[in-house]
């Protein structure tokens, strides 16, 4: 009798371990159908026709929507064809008098508070109008898409998109960062038509700054300075290592680091910091955060060049000299070590003469910021360009931010070793 109970019991409890292993599988099944959808939909389309396919698969696209800033337009859902963009007829000719440039993203809401035609009044190319109103998609001359904005990157863009209207991807970010490497290029890779960067292969240029001749060549007036190197940064951890390097450098030359990353205080506010620095240091270790094909940005031309101080740069992928003026900058990677470059630093501190000719080419040139007014005016004088000629183009979007091809990956995991170890 008793092992009839046992037997009883355990076949009790085969049946349970049957039916919850049967529930496990069934999960997994579940899980596995979601994953594999979401993977779908995130992986990189490789032709421009299964890019449409994709679109219109996992966006669900089958009506125009339109977003303003208080309502929501819906068209007719007959609209939307097979390929999951829009079935319309092309925008109005190009019409010389204007160009409506539609901005579809905001990169800093703070950053147009006038809409209209003010903004391009001191531009060579001023007929143009910027409106942020997204009803008027249907008459926009060209469509502005923030790159890094959650709308982009997620992939949600608009439906319509005429043959002859200009889609334009603008930023200012290094392409290695997160945001790019994670966008929904399912539903962007082959929607974008131009762009506006940092990049020199932009179809836009967008610099962080840039020099002009000079219409009366004048000498400049310099004068000796009390300290040699200064670095102002508060983002202490960067994809560059630039912090590994700047400890080593100390090491064979003073570098006095201002902002949150450092032992040192600038006076009042960061304008007056930078004035304060380009009184008292002849160079500036403008170091970006990644080092990535034509990434200079304002650490070079604004804190460095615009205030009189020689920067030195440190990247493996951007051709400086492309950028910058002949002559005006120390490039870390011609030294062999950060020893080396210590000495070469010590020696240009103490010879005023060659000190002088890193600033030999503000004789025949002035530099610039190139801030919003760049913006504004290359964006109008380009787009009236494009709709004037005609030409149509697509940008394979993958291809131009694929930091695998642009940007160079240091071992961010050995950045803060213990000592001893580096």
């Amino acid at each position: 009798m008793v092992w009839k109970r046992v037997l009883g019991k355990m076949t009790r409890l085969t049946h349970v371990i049957l039916l919850l292993g049967c529930l496990i599988v069934a999960l997994h099944l579940l899980q596995y159908d979601r994953d594999k959808e979401v993977k779908d939909s995130l992986e990189k389309p490789e032709s421009e026709l299964e890019a449409k396919r994709w679109t219109n698969k996992y966006e669900n696209k089958d009506r125009i929507v339109i977003e303003s800033d208080n309502e929501m337009l819906l068209e007719n859902e007959s609209f939307a064809n097979d390929a999951g963009h829009v079935d319309v007829e092309d925008i109005d000719p190009y019409d010389p008098t204007n160009c409506v440039i539609l901005i579809w993203t905001l990169w800093n809401f703070n950053e147009f508070p006038q809409i209209g035609t003010e903004l391009f009044k001191d531009c060579e190319e001023s007929r143009c109008e910027v409106t942020l109103n997204k009803t008027r998609i249907t008459e926009a001359d060209a469509v502005l898409f923030w790159g890094q904005s959650y709308e982009f990157v997620s992939g949600k863009i608009p439906n319509y998109h005429a043959p002859s209207q200009i889609w334009v991807f603008v930023s200012r970010e290094a392409m290695l960062r997160g945001y790019f490497q994670s966008a929904n290029l399912a539903a962007t890779r082959f929607a974008i038509n131009r762009t506006m960067t940092y990049k020199l292969n932009s179809d836009i240029q967008w610099p962080y700054g840039y020099v002009k001749p000079k219409p009366d060549p004048a000498p400049p007036m310099l004068s000796r300075k009390r300290h040699l190197v200064a670095w102002l940064v508060s983002h202490c951890g960067a994809n560059s290592m630039r912090m590994s390097f700047v400890k080593d450098l100390q090491r064979y030359v003073p570098v006095h680091i201002y902002g949150r990353c450092g032992n040192y205080s600038c006076p009042k506010d960061r304008v007056d910091c930078l004035s304060y620095l380009s009184e008292n240091y002849m160079f500036y270790l403008a170091f970006e955060n990644s080092d990535c094909v034509d990434y200079v940005t304002e650490k070079v031309w604004d804190n460095a060049l615009l205030h009189n101080m020689i920067p030195v740069v440190r990247g493996k992928m951007t051709n400086f000299s492309a950028h910058l003026p002949p002559g005006s900058f120390v490039h870390v990677e011609e030294f062999a070590t950060a020893e080396v470059l210590g000495k070469y630093l010590r020696k240009v501190g103490a010879d005023f003469n060659l000190y002088t000719q890193y600033h030999n080419w503000r004789s025949s040139f002035d530099v610039f910021n190139g801030g919003q007014d760049v913006f504004r005016c290359n964006i109008c004088r380009d787009i009236h360009k494009f709709r004037a000629s005609g030409e149509r183009k697509t940008v394979d979007l993958w291809e131009f931010i694929n930091a695998k091809t642009q940007c160079f990956t240091y071992r961010i995991d050995l950045e803060n070793l213990p000592n001893g170890l580096h």
